[in-house]
């Protein structure tokens, strides 16, 4: 009997050693300056340009390139009474449904500030 028992402890702390979890911790994201005004080209468009254009360029849907941006974005893809439900930041962001490149913690912050602060064409 004594036997018995020692087999299955080896044989659970072999099959326990072989198990691996991954576990999906989300991103932090550093503390953004909510004093700051968020400019569309000199905060968001780089975002977009690194991420969004070479899909969403002229040729597909929502055109994301600098001299088209803002007017294929505002009103449609911006929800300025619940900023967390636009479009612009909710589908690409880390957690989104969006199945190409999405934004980092950080660039999510940005886009989500640029419309809180009214979604600017600056």
């Amino acid at each position: 009997m004594r036997k018995i028992y020692l087999v299955f402890i080896v044989v659970m702390a072999v099959i326990m050693s072989s198990c691996s979890y991954n576990v999906y911790v989300p991103e932090e994201a550093p503390p953004i300056d909510s004093t700051k005004v968020f400019s569309l080209a000199t905060d968001v468009q780089p975002i977009f340009d690194g991420k969004c254009v070479s899909c969403h360029g002229d040729t597909k849907g929502l055109h994301l390139e600098a001299e088209n941006a803002y007017d294929n974005i505002v009103p449609n893809n911006v929800n300025l009474e619940i900023p967390e439900e636009s479009l612009i930041y909710e589908y690409p962001s880390p957690s989104g449904l969006h199945s190409g490149p999405k934004y980092t913690a950080e660039e999510a912050q940005i886009v989500l500030q640029w419309i809180k602060q009214g979604a600017l064409n600056n």
